[in-house]
């Protein structure tokens, strides 16, 4: 996230980054222990972890694009707010 978050806000960017993984951590087990209570076999646990796979790998491909630092002061721009001097 350093290296690609606005040097300015990069605490920001590895905290929301950080919070979208922590989220994934909490909910995943949670899914897998219904799944495996409901059904009482791990093929529909195994199923839900090859769909996130196959859903990272399509965001990677079609969603990413370049990976390469954002600088804030040319967001800023692009949006109309006002630059500092």
């Amino acid at each position: 996230m350093s290296d690609a978050s606005p040097k300015e806000i990069s605490g920001l960017g590895g905290g929301v980054f950080n919070t979208f993984g922590a989220v994934a951590a909490i909910t995943t087990p949670i899914i897998i222990g219904y799944l495996v209570d409901s059904t009482g076999s791990y093929d529909w646990a195994l199923v839900f972890v090859g769909g996130c796979a196959l859903a990272a790998v399509v965001s990677y491909v079609f969603v990413v694009g370049p990976i390469k630092r954002l600088h804030l002061a040319d967001m800023e721009a692009e949006a109309g707010l006002p630059q500092p001097k």
